[in-house]
């Protein structure tokens, strides 16, 4: 009888840990707050005031996608008809274990891009929260240079924290934000960038279309 007993335990054990599983990878269903995350990319407007959006016509590469495990992502060129300025969105959906990791620090470098400085930005404001990666591509005739800020946001807030994995863990779904912008030096993003300016255009709108919310403040 205690052999049984302990037989039918351990397999309800067994039973109970692969539904856990199951719950956490989406193996048994599509987790419905994931689906409406991912409904939400298709809100994004193509135009913000005077920048003018167009969809990546390639798209990421569908490896990247299947390793970065992402749920639907958009990609996007925008371009500032007044002035020519241009800068590269990238917004990422999925759960937060595999969102939480692959960050730009880490990626760029196996595209041979060398990180020369990492900081937060904006510098002297709380919220909305970035980190800026200064990037040089040194195997060309002329260097190239890179300014990518990258944030995370589960509840409405964009955050950077240091351990975005443990941060975002108990979310059901997560965002990641790229925002790419080539630069002629190493100095990154200054406060009077047009691009700057784009970003403080570009955050309302993001939590107008997935959260509903309103009044962030710039």
């Amino acid at each position: 009888m205690l052999r049984t007993l302990l037989l039918v335990t351990a397999t309800a054990m067994i039973l109970l840990a692969g539904v856990v599983h199951g719950y956490r990878t989406d193996r048994w269903w599509t987790s419905l707050a994931l689906q409406r995350a991912v409904d939400n990319l298709g809100r994004v407007p193509l135009t913000l005031g005077d920048w003018q959006g167009q969809e990546d016509p390639e798209g990421l590469d569908p490896r990247q996608v299947e390793r970065a495990q992402l749920a639907g992502y958009l990609s996007r060129r925008y371009v500032n008809r007044t002035n020519g300025s241009e800068v590269r969105v990238l917004l990422m959906c999925g759960r937060p274990g595999p969102i939480s990791v692959h960050t730009p620090d880490v990626c760029f470098r196996g595209a041979g891009y060398e990180l020369l400085a990492e900081e937060k930005y904006p510098p002297d404001v709380p919220a909305p929260e970035f980190k800026m990666g200064r990037f040089r591509l040194t195997d060309t005739a002329v260097p190239q240079h890179l300014c990518t800020l990258w944030s995370w946001n589960a509840d409405g807030a964009w955050r950077a924290p240091d351990n975005p994995r443990l941060a975002f863990a108990h979310f059901p779904a997560l965002y990641k934000l790229y925002v790419i912008c080539p630069t002629p030096t190493a100095e990154g993003l200054r406060k009077d960038d047009p691009r700057a300016r784009f970003i403080r255009l570009l955050l309302p709108e993001l939590d107008r279309d997935l959260f509903g919310v309103t009044g962030t403040p710039p």
